[in-house]
């Protein structure tokens, strides 16, 4: 299942391609296991797969011998930047509708994160979210919690 995290943030960068490979590699230097994969770019979007160059699947394998298989890998994570003006004010209208703070409304960038399956380097994530907070104020917003939650929350 994919749970799917957004970060809703004021870049002031209105090219997606541009903002996305800052983002990478800003992303690299401070957590240089990651590596990146082009996924498409359109009109204000853009996205990646980052993969981890960490053996995640068998550093789990190591701790949870039962609980890991040994064919299993450790997945990428999806990572996809939208600068596009209707879509973010159409993002932020909703977040303020869901009891979002008003903050939302100073946001021209989304950032969604899109992890599937359980093995994957949440340093990814974690790196991300910490890079989009310090940079650009980034207030999180997850499916399940909404913007009630921590990324300690989300990982769970």
């Amino acid at each position: 299942m994919a749970e799917v995290m957004t970060l809703f943030m004021r870049s002031g960068e209105p090219v997606a391609q541009r903002l996305l490979g800052e983002l990478v590699a800003e992303l690299r230097a401070r957590y240089p296991f990651v590596a990146a994969t082009p996924a498409g770019d359109g009109v204000g979007w853009a996205s990646c797969e980052l993969f981890s160059r960490r053996d995640v699947a068998g550093e789990a394998r190591v701790a949870y011998p039962t609980a890991v298989a040994g064919d299993e890998q450790t997945t990428p994570v999806a990572l996809r930047v939208v600068t596009r003006p209707d879509t973010v004010k159409s993002a932020v209208n909703h977040g303020i509708d869901e009891g979002g703070p008003v903050e939302l409304t100073l946001c021209d960038t989304l950032a969604e994160i899109i992890t599937t399956g359980y093995l994957l380097d949440w340093m990814i994530v974690r790196t991300i979210h910490r890079l989009t907070a310090d940079r650009w104020a980034a207030i999180l917003h997850t499916e399940q919690a909404g913007f009630d939650t921590t990324l300690q929350e989300a990982e769970a």
